[in-house]
């Protein structure tokens, strides 16, 4: 290769990496969805309410509680905002989920106590009563008691949530509480676009891929040592 053709060669490859590069530092690190507003349009509710998201698992499935009822969120199907309708059950939530699809959680009205949740049957179960406020449960469906400071130490991700978030998200005072290895966040913020009395919202935060012309930068990055190299020898 003549030094004209690899010194436009090099030109080219920093130009076309510098501006992947400016638009990944430009762009979020991080998607968030409002887990609340697919809630409320699963119910057909326009009114603003509250409600957290408590877990997610390595499917992508997540469990928690949206205006005192139950959900369990899945990547295919949905969200299903209180699985179980029983009238003489009251208040819900689910704080605990495995890998297999089953969720933990409490339940006012007959049961008073807690419930497992087997999202593959839509069937549920009372499992004895109350007595942590934030049951999980493994994957061998034995359930573990916890307290809301124990169920909060579990999170082990990035602590600067504000630094993952898109430009202007409209979300204040996030609390995250569960990752899976797919670096999936759950957890829940108040919504300071529109601010309500009931504006605390359960959210997902999904890693946003590095677009594919990074890698190329990166590569034509290695190639350029290789070249170099060459010519040395």
């Amino acid at each position: 290769m003549s030094r004209s053709n690899c010194l436009n060669l090099i030109a080219c490859i920093l130009l076309v990496g510098s501006l992947s590069m400016s638009e990944a530092a430009r762009s979020a690190t991080h998607d968030i969805v409002n887990l609340g507003e697919l809630a409320a349009a699963a119910l057909g509710v326009d009114e603003p309410f509250f409600g957290h998201a408590y877990d997610i698992n390595e499917a992508g499935q997540i469990v928690g509680d949206w205006a005192d009822n139950a959900f369990f969120y899945d990547p295919v199907t949905g969200i299903n905002v209180r699985p179980f309708f029983p009238a003489t059950v009251g208040n819900s939530y689910f704080s605990g989920l495995n890998n297999l699809g089953l969720a933990v959680g409490l339940a006012t009205g007959n049961i008073m106590g807690k419930v497992v949740y087997d999202y593959n049957t839509n069937t549920y179960m009372g499992v004895g009563e109350r007595i942590s406020l934030y049951p999980d449960i493994d994957d061998s469906g034995a359930i573990i008691e916890r307290s809301r400071t124990e169920m909060l130490a579990e999170y082990t991700g990035p602590t600067d949530l504000f630094a993952l978030l898109p430009t202007n998200p409209g979300w204040d005072s996030l609390t995250p509480v569960a990752m899976n290895s797919s670096g999936q966040i759950v957890g829940w913020g108040k919504l300071t676009v529109p601010l309500t009395s009931f504006n605390i919202y359960p959210f997902l935060m999904t890693p946003i891929p590095i677009p594919p012309a990074v890698y190329l930068f990166g590569s034509g990055l290695l190639g350029l040592a290789g070249i170099a190299k060459r010519g040395k020898s």
